[in-house]
């Protein structure tokens, strides 16, 4: 962001002494000013997308969030049972989250490469789900010359750990 004001300023600077050398009347002064701040504004954002590549990259987890276990039809067994569906071609988990205040949120990912279902031994009732992102590293000095970091950010994995025993999968064969 730094890039936008340092360059706008510059060229504001830069017009203000060019139109004085000449001699420009005080109109041509304030418009090359401004029209020199607004082409220096454009070349700053540019400066700052081109200084965003340089940024280092790291990962941040999100959670984990406690995950509900689902219960069959006539609730009495407590299991957590992956449903997944189709929406269109394309093909999701379904899940459910317990939030702050208890109460419960259904949740979705997509089923791809990305999530990471693992069975942990360790764990009896209960599971988790975490995301992980791999961002732009915001307490870089270069972050604050950068433009558009978000652009950077992206998934790089799904984690849910549950119970031994508790993924459930059906399949049928026609």
């Amino acid at each position: 962001m730094y890039t936008i004001f340092l360059v706008a300023a510059i060229t504001f600077i830069t017009a203000l002494i060019l139109t004085w050398r000449a001699k420009a009347d005080f109109e041509t002064r304030i418009f090359a000013s401004l029209l020199s701040t607004l082409v220096g504004g454009l070349f700053g954002m540019i400066g700052g997308l081109f200084v965003s590549n340089f940024v280092p990259m790291h990962d941040v987890a999100y959670g984990p969030a406690t995950l509900v276990a689902l219960r069959s039809s006539d609730g009495t067994a407590g299991a957590f049972v992956w449903g997944s569906g189709t929406i269109g071609s394309k093909v999701t988990y379904n899940f459910l989250y317990r939030n702050d205040d208890g109460s419960l949120t259904p949740g979705q990912v997509d089923a791809n490469s990305y999530v990471r279902i693992i069975e942990d031994p360790s764990l009896k009732g209960i599971g988790y789900w975490t995301s992980v992102y791999h961002e732009a590293d915001r307490s870089s000095p270069l972050a604050r010359w950068s433009v558009a970091l978000r652009d950077r950010d992206q998934l790089a994995k799904q984690e849910f750990r549950v119970p031994v025993g508790t993924v459930v999968q059906s399949m049928s064969i026609k």
